[in-house]
């Protein structure tokens, strides 16, 4: 009987550690599958983070490029310029016939008079564009010599000041390989500059310096440097 009895109590005992080592294997089997589950959705809600990240940086990254470039453009003077031309073209109140006077009353040999007339003009209508009195006088003008045209053609740059897209064009038949002479091209040079003094566009940086680069390099006349 204690035989039999022991071995009934060996038998549970096996019994039970086999019940609990099955136990322990489902219990590993289900914290498997909840970590797997786990994984998963921890990598779906990455993913999902990425792409909503992705998409508030595209978002916010076409937002900020149209904000810095309207910053750009009211810092570089590109929003107010085309305005102030227009402003000062808008109220000038120059008096051409007091030009007109003033000229016809001076002899055309007193190249100081006519000289100071020219910049005269050019002070008078800083800005505003209006070339009218040397469009109108331009045989006048041309009879300037040495110092005088140097002044004159410069002058072009002082009346379209901040004309910036279209400072090339204005002076183009005043600028180096028009055949004007150096006291004329270097004028234009000098008046090229004053269109574009004090502006810090990509335009006035790369281009039209440059330009003037370029020409200060090739000159090999003094005037024209």
């Amino acid at each position: 009987q204690k035989k039999d009895a022991a071995a009934a109590a060996a038998a549970a005992a096996a019994n039970d550690d086999t019940a609990a080592a099955e136990d322990v294997s489902m219990n590993d089997a289900d914290q498997s599958a909840d970590i797997g589950l786990t994984s998963l959705n921890d990598a779906d809600n990455n993913e999902q983070d990425k792409g909503s990240k992705n998409e508030d940086a595209n978002d916010w990254s076409e937002a900020l490029l149209t904000k810095w470039k309207q910053l750009k453009s009211i810092l570089l003077g590109e929003t107010i310029i085309p305005k102030s031309l227009d402003f000062l073209f808008g109220n000038s109140r120059s008096d051409l016939l007091i030009l007109k006077k003033i000229k016809d009353g001076i002899s055309e040999r007193n190249s100081v008079l006519n000289n100071s007339l020219i910049c005269s003009n050019g002070i008078m209508h800083c800005g505003t564009t209006i070339d009218q009195f040397l469009r109108d006088n331009l045989e006048w003008m041309g009879r300037a010599q040495h110092w005088c045209k140097f002044t004159a053609t410069a002058s072009v740059g002082m009346i379209h000041n901040k004309h910036l897209a279209e400072s090339r064009t204005i002076l183009q038949k005043y600028l180096p390989g028009s055949g004007g002479g150096p006291y004329q091209e270097g004028g234009a040079l000098y008046a090229l500059g004053l269109i574009h003094i004090g502006d810090n566009s990509d335009l006035t940086c790369n281009d039209i310096r440059s330009y003037l680069l370029k020409h200060l390099k090739d000159a090999s006349n003094e005037i024209l440097q």
